[in-house]
């Protein structure tokens, strides 16, 4: 089945959306986020890994604990 524009922007909005709920949770939690990091997400397209990330986030101690930067 072919993807249309309209399906195109829907997921790059999604994509968008984990992004900043991410960031946001994570400068909640641990207030000083590195720029590296906030550079990681916004540079991750993959739905899967800014989900893995993000249900990483539900346990995670530390900044470390999520695994952003490291490999999986």
């Amino acid at each position: 089945m072919r993807r249309t524009i309209a399906d195109e922007l829907k997921e790059e909005g999604a994509i968008w959306n984990r992004r900043q709920v991410l960031i946001r949770l994570l400068k909640r939690r641990f207030e000083n986020v590195p720029a590296e990091v906030s550079a990681t997400i916004r540079a991750t397209d993959d739905p899967e890994q800014l989900d893995e990330w993000l249900d990483r986030f539900a346990t995670a101690q530390t900044l470390d604990d999520i695994g952003i930067g490291t490999p999986a």
